[in-house]
C-alpha cells in the first residue's frame, strides 16, 4: 500500500502546485513549506513511512523473509521517511537553509541509504527465489540510475533532477510492492 499511497501523493500534490513539473522539480517540493497542498502531501508522506514500518514489522517477524537486516533496513527507511515529512519538510527555493532543511538533507541520505542497504541484504540473501533476487537487483539498479542521473544532469545544467528522482523512487517503491506482494503470497510466517 506505501508505494500507492506515495504515488497518488505525487499525482495529487503536482495537481496542486501551478507550473510544478515533475521532470524539473524535486519531489520534495510538493511538500515543503507553504506549497498548495502541501499539508495533504505531508500527511500521505508520513502515512507512507508508517505503512513502510508496517512491512518491516512484518519482515522482521517471518521466518521466511529475505531476514532481519532487510527488516531493519525497512523498518530505518520507514522512520526516516515519515519524519522528513513531519517534521524536516523542504524549505522554499532561495531562502537560507533553515534546521528543518539541514533536518531534511540528512534524513532523505539517510533513507536513500536504508533502502539500498534493504535491497542489497534481500539481493545478497540465501532466503529468496531466483526472481525476487533479479528483481531487486534491477530495483537496486534502478535507484543508483536514478542517483547517478540526478547528479551528472545537474552538473551538466540539465534541469532534469524530477525525473531521476522519480527513477530512484520507482525502484524502491516497485521493490517495496514485491515484497509485499512475495510474502502476501506465500503467506507471511510469523516468528
Amino acid at each position: 500500500m506505501a508505494p500507492v499511497v506515495f504515488l497518488l501523493s505525487i499525482v495529487i500534490g503536482g495537481a496542486f502546485r501551478v507550473g510544478y513539473s515533475h521532470l524539473i522539480d524535486p519531489v520534495s517540493a510538493l511538500g515543503m513549506s507553504g506549497a498548495d497542498g502541501s499539508g495533504l502531501v505531508n500527511a500521505a508522506w508520513t502515512a507512507t513511512g508508517l505503512l513502510i514500518i508496517c512491512l518491516g514489522v512484518a519482515l522482521w517477524r517471518d521466518r521466511q523473509g529475505p531476514g532481519r537486516v532487510v527488516a531493519v533496513a525497512i523498518l530505518i527507511a520507514g522512520a526516516t521517511s515519515a519524519a522528513i515529512s513531519t517534521w524536516c519538510p523542504m524549505d522554499p527555493p532561495g531562502v537560507p537553509m533553515s534546521g528543518a532543511q539541514l533536518g531534511h538533507n540528512i534524513l532523505v541520505g539517510v533513507a536513500a541509504f536504508a533502502f539500498a542497504a534493504a535491497l542489497l541484504a534481500a539481493a545478497l540473501s540465501r532466503r529468496v527465489s531466483a526472481t525476487f533476487r533479479l528483481l531487486t537487483w534491477l530495483a537496486l539498479f534502478a535507484m543508483v540510475a536514478g542517483g547517478a542521473g540526478a547528479a551528472i544532469s545537474q552538473s551538466l545544467g540539465w534541469n532534469l533532477v524530477g525525473a531521476f528522482e522519480r527513477v530512484t523512487q520507482a525502484g524502491y517503491h516497485a521493490w517495496l510492492l514485491i515484497t509485499a506482494g512475495t510474502g502476501l503470497w506465500r503467506g507471511w510466517h510469523a516468528a
